[in-house]
């Protein structure tokens, strides 16, 4: 088994937000966040740097008046870098993979959730090098 350190994390978030109010009005603050859960694992070592995270954000239905709900979603995402040495510069290849599930995603504080979702599936690649 390769040497290196191994970390492994976990989160989850709500938000509850009304208005302080004894009227007879819908008390939902816009754009409050939907609740998340997720876990991520991160290894890595003097040449290698590896990241898989998930994430489960739910549907948010708790609007405010004239904002529209937003559905839940999966977000799977994972990153690879290879780090080298030669010559007095660092060079890092890397690889990234961002919402690998393609589910639609439309964060709900967004201000343009209504017209634009997050981008879907996207992988990138890149050489950073310092000297």
């Amino acid at each position: 088994m390769a040497e290196g350190d191994f970390d492994v994390s976990f989160l989850a978030d709500v938000v509850r937000a009304k208005l302080d109010s004894s009227a007879n009005i819908n008390r939902n603050l816009p754009r409050i966040p939907a609740s998340r859960l997720g876990a991520s694992l991160h290894w890595n070592n003097a040449q290698w740097d590896v990241d898989v995270e998930w994430l489960e954000v739910s549907s948010q239905n708790d609007t405010a008046d004239f904002e529209l709900a937003t559905r839940g979603y999966s977000d799977l995402s994972f990153s690879i870098k290879r780090n080298f040495s030669f010559d007095g510069m660092e060079l890092s290849a890397f690889l990234h993979g961002k919402n690998l599930t393609d589910d639609e995603q439309r964060h709900h504080s967004s201000i343009v959730k209504d017209f634009a979702p997050a981008p879907g599936r996207r992988f990138e690649v890149g050489l950073r090098v310092q000297f």
